[in-house]
């Protein structure tokens, strides 16, 4: 099982270094070469959203907003989408 552990590590650290946006992510500080390779791969086209606060609210870090008629009324918050792009694999392997 270790060696099945360290053996995914490598490949999501060899398309890691091979993926230009997954090596800008990684600069952001507290986003290391897994979320950022889990972002990249969960995110097909990042200007489907408008603002970083949908795209925050997209993963769960932020409250869903819904706002109507100039009243502004918040969601809950997401963990599950938070959990599930954290955890996910690379969409292709190298």
């Amino acid at each position: 099982m270790k060696a099945q552990i360290l053996e995914f590590d490598r490949r999501i650290l060899a398309w890691h270094r091979s993926n230009e946006t997954s090596r800008r992510l990684d600069a952001i500080p507290g986003v290391g070469p897994a979320l950022a390779t889990a972002l990249v791969a969960s995110v097909a086209d990042p200007k489907a959203f408008r603002s970083g606060r949908n795209f925050s609210a997209w993963i769960g870090l932020v409250p869903k907003q819904r706002s109507s008629g100039g009243r502004d009324k918040l969601g809950s918050i997401s963990k599950a989408i938070a959990i599930c792009v954290a955890c996910s694999p690379p969409a292709r392997w190298p």
